[in-house]
């Protein structure tokens, strides 16, 4: 175990990422960079700052009315157009459950020409389940399913991820895969012309709208991992992550924020609200610029409260109660 000064400070540069100021207080053993850490001593803060992860905090969700046809859509554009891996993510709050019809979440699919490449849906049909489709053709889907129920009036976090060289799909809720993994899909999708539809499919027919919330729309070109999720459901991204393809944070905007320009149509006027969200980013005081990651230890655990997901574990412990020691890593100077 080291023992740090009781006050440092530092300044290097490297890599181009510009200057970091450190100021150490603690009693610490592990290794910096590392979400595996292990601690001993007196209770301490622990705040990381990466210049390429700055956090805003997500002040809006957006609600759709399913009786009143609401949706949002994107044209077909190339980055909209996956043929290979595929991951759907959102965040859900159900104002009430399907009883005919779907709930579509997302989808890239038209009935009309043979224009169908996928389709994520929450729907009844002998009991509530998670629902996928895909097409290899544009005419026809393989559908697969988790039998799963959304409660109502409590927000979800539910992910669809395809594999396309294995022809298979898992469902995620909360970040947690949800039935078994299905398989006996196409290995490809249909490059289909079809609009990109938040809440709706095919031409946004009310049978497939959702009733309800929605927030943080994720798609990507890759098949993301059960930690890749759970890691980043809770904040909200930069956009310039590698194979995001259309990331709708709907932040009282329909704006694409990957540098893609799939901006949303809102379609019968769906509205944004502000008060009710599944997640904030709570920056604590003076770490708003690239906030990596934050450790109290004010529970007794090694709980990330930035809302980045870097979770540590404690040995040694409970380390609970009045906070003692901090380490701090700047990329700009503190105030």
């Amino acid at each position: 175990m080291e023992r740090l000064a009781a006050r440092e400070r530092r300044e290097r540069t490297g890599g181009g990422t510009g200057n970091f100021f450190f100021a150490l207080f603690a009693f610490f053993r592990g290794s910096l960079g590392s979400v595996q850490w292990t601690y001993t001593g007196l209770a301490f803060f622990l705040a990381l700052l990466d210049p390429s992860e700055s956090k805003a905090a997500n002040t809006h969700a957006a609600t759709l009315v399913r009786s009143s046809n609401q949706f949002f859509s994107a044209p077909d554009s190339a980055s909209l157009s996956i043929t290979g891996d595929l991951t759907v993510e959102a965040w859900i709050k159900l104002a009430s459950q399907p009883t005919s019809g779907s709930y579509t979440i997302a989808s890239k699919s038209t009935e009309a020409g043979g224009q169908s490449s996928f389709s994520f849906r929450y729907l009844e049909s002998g009991g509530k389940r998670l629902d996928a489709s895909i097409s290899a053709n544009g005419v026809s889907g393989v559908q697969r399913f988790a039998a799963q129920t959304i409660t109502t009036g409590q927000w979800t976090h539910v992910a669809m991820v395809y594999s396309a060289s294995a022809g298979e799909i898992r469902f995620y809720v909360n970040g947690v895969q949800t039935g078994a993994t299905q398989t006996g899909l196409p290995n490809s999708i249909y490059d289909s012309t079809a609009a990109f539809l938040i809440s709706g499919y095919d031409t946004g027919v009310e049978s497939t709208l959702l009733n309800g919330k929605i927030d943080d729309v994720r798609l990507w070109a890759t098949a993301r991992t059960p930690s890749q999720i759970s890691a980043t459901m809770s904040n909200e991204l930069v956009g310039t992550d590698a194979n995001l393809r259309g990331y709708w944070k709907l932040n009282n905007s329909l704006a694409d924020s990957t540098t893609n320009g799939n901006t949303l149509a809102n379609n019968n006027s769906a509205t944004f609200e502000s008060v009710d969200l599944p997640f904030t980013v709570s920056v604590p005081p003076n770490l708003t610029n690239g906030l990596w990651g934050w450790w109290s230890f004010n529970d007794g655990t090694a709980t990330d409260d930035s809302g980045n997901g870097r979770n540590g574990i404690l040995t040694n412990g409970p380390l609970a109660g009045r906070l003692r020691r901090q380490f701090s890593l700047w990329h700009s100077k503190p105030h």
